[in-house]
């Protein structure tokens, strides 16, 4: 199987291309058209495709990957890999379930904890038995820094950088120290209580920001900025 898995998500394209479970190439792209798609098809000569898309109308990219390849609709009736508990399952993200899925790669009888830290930072929880519990959604780095110019008269609009020092010792300093040691401790949180409430358990990191975050965690398994490519691949795989 050649496969194609796209994401398109709040800021970007992602395309993965594999060969059965293997990796081969990640491309990025502003947006996605049948221009620049269909050359990626017949180069990599691709038999079958998933789109995970949250926001856009993609109907011709739709059709033309109906033509040239099998292609596997995702949508909240999609067979999955996992045992899906959530109570409102209509309205759990496709982006979030295919990180759920990236997550039964890793999985072997443990719990695991998958961590994805981009314009959100979402947490999903699969437990030993592979079953998809829910987990949480907070704002991220650039959202939280955005919030605060917003929501206030004075504060300034900031880029993110990394801080240098927990201690801030000017407003904008202060504000980069609150958004990033924030999540950090959002997460240490986190990861504790799922360990307190159901024993050990694996952490998984992806999105643009996780290696800004995973020097900073001990027990980090695994980090991809693009694991929901390889979660994606799973359902495909899953549903040939």
């Amino acid at each position: 199987m050649k496969n194609i898995c796209i994401d398109i998500g709040n800021t970007q394209t992602k395309l993965g291309i594999f060969d059965n479970s293997e990796l081969l190439e990640t491309i990025l792209l502003p947006e996605l058209t049948t221009e620049l798609l269909e050359p990626i098809l017949i180069k990599y000569e691709i038999t079958h495709s998933i789109v995970s898309n949250v926001n856009n109308n993609l109907e011709a990219v739709t059709q033309l990957l109906q033509h040239k390849t099998n292609y596997l609709p995702f949508n909240h009736f999609t067979k999955l890999p996992f045992s899906n508990q959530y109570q409102t399952q209509h309205t759990l993200g496709l982006d979030r379930i295919a990180l759920a899925a990236a997550a039964t790669n890793f999985a072997a009888e443990q719990n695991i904890l998958v961590i994805s830290l981009g314009t959100c930072v979402t947490f999903e929880f699969l437990n030993r038995n592979l079953t998809y519990l829910g987990g949480a959604i907070s704002p991220g780095l650039n959202m939280r820094l955005q919030a605060m110019n917003h929501f206030t008269a004075k504060l300034p609009m900031l880029n993110f950088s990394e801080p240098a020092h927990f201690n801030g010792n000017t407003t904008e300093s202060c504000m980069q120290s609150g958004a990033f040691f924030g999540i950090l401790a959002e997460i240490n949180g986190r990861i504790e209580w799922y360990k307190n409430e159901f024993g050990p358990t694996e952490i998984l990191l992806s999105g643009g920001d996780c290696f800004l975050f995973e020097k900073h965690l001990k027990n980090a398994l695994f980090a991809h900025p693009y694991l929901t490519l390889f979660g994606l691949n799973k359902i495909l795989s899953h549903n040939v």
